[in-house]
């Protein structure tokens, strides 16, 4: 994997694992400014999630867009206006998403999304500690995940802070504060975790690990189900395979 340092024409352009590309309007994403854009592999601070066809853009350490890419469309998350957008292939806004009887909760700028195998789209909603799931036409279709210190739970002020998608259509969900990575099954119920706060760096707090300011654990997964995972605060990154069962 390489850097990709042509910064004029990536504000303009999104580059897909596939070799195709994406024209993105700058009126779309008005305040995206690379200095680093890196592709299929990551860099301290700046890190491109590619979960299959799912693409998410951190910059300078700080997640301020999400973006996912399927045949027909383009899904942006904004974190600092706090909304999620889908627009088609050449950038054209079609509508915003978000549930009818609430909005986004995102204190922080950590604001991820996802899009699954049915083209359904996968929305973090950091305040409410839920993900939650739109079908192709942006209708709201259901919402996981539940306030709580116990390890099937999320807490702190926003969480999960990045996820992304097994083949299988499992989620791999990484948190900050105490910073940890769980699996859920496809319906949202805990199912193991993956990495504890002992694996990943940041400073103990009255025994819990607390990941660094800006510097959250990022993750991503492969086609054939493996999980990366990226610890900014160690400049560390973790290949992690499912044990086989005997």
């Amino acid at each position: 994997a390489a850097f990709l340092k042509k910064r004029r024409q990536m504000s303009q352009r999104l580059l897909l694992r596939s070799g195709g590309e994406v024209p993105v309007s700058r009126r779309i994403l008005p305040r995206v400014r690379h200095k680093k854009l890196l592709y299929g592999s990551a860099h301290l601070n700046t890190f491109l999630v590619t979960p299959g066809i799912a693409l998410g853009v951190a910059m300078s350490g700080l997640l301020h867009f999400a973006i996912a890419v399927t045949p027909q469309h383009v899904y942006l998350a904004d974190a600092h206006h706090r909304l999620v957008m889908q627009c088609d292939r050449a950038g054209k806004l079609i509508r915003h998403v978000a549930r009818p009887d609430a909005g986004y909760i995102v204190p922080s700028p950590y604001f991820d999304l996802n899009v699954d195998a049915d083209d359904r789209l996968h929305v973090v909603n950091p305040g409410r500690h839920q993900i939650e799931c739109f079908d192709v036409d942006g209708r709201f279709l259901r919402a996981w995940g539940q306030t709580g210190n116990a390890i099937e739970s999320f807490c702190g002020c926003c969480n999960p802070v990045s996820f992304a998608l097994l083949p299988d259509g499992r989620f791999i969900t990484a948190e900050k504060g105490i910073a940890r990575v769980k699996r859920y099954h496809a319906d949202g119920h805990f199912d193991a975790v993956v990495a504890p706060p002992s694996l990943l760096a940041g400073e103990l707090t009255g025994g819990r690990t607390l990941s660094s300011p800006g510097k959250a654990t990022v993750v991503a997964t492969s086609p054939t189900g493996d999980v990366y995972i990226l610890d900014p605060a160690a400049a560390r990154i973790y290949f992690m395979t499912e044990k086989a069962t005997a």
